[in-house]
């Protein structure tokens, strides 16, 4: 029952953009393949720091966040 509460907020992720996507992709796959909330809430989180570090250090060379469109 919970986490099919939990999953309907999954239709407020900003799915366009990678670093939000990725992170919450991470987190849903993780909580139940540990069975612990709080590993994939750490394993979110990490992967958020991971990406916008990366992001950052990509953006020093000229090298643009990656968007994904979707329709027009």
């Amino acid at each position: 029952m919970v986490g099919a509460m939990m999953c309907k907020s999954l239709k407020d992720i900003k799915w366009h953009n990678v670093t939000h996507a990725t992170t919450a992709f991470v987190t849903v796959i993780t909580m139940p393949l540990t069975y612990s909330i709080a590993y994939g809430l750490i394993a979110g989180i990490g992967i958020w720091i991971v990406l916008e570090l990366t992001f950052l250090f990509l953006s020093l060379f000229g090298i643009s966040r990656p968007e994904v469109f979707f329709g027009d």
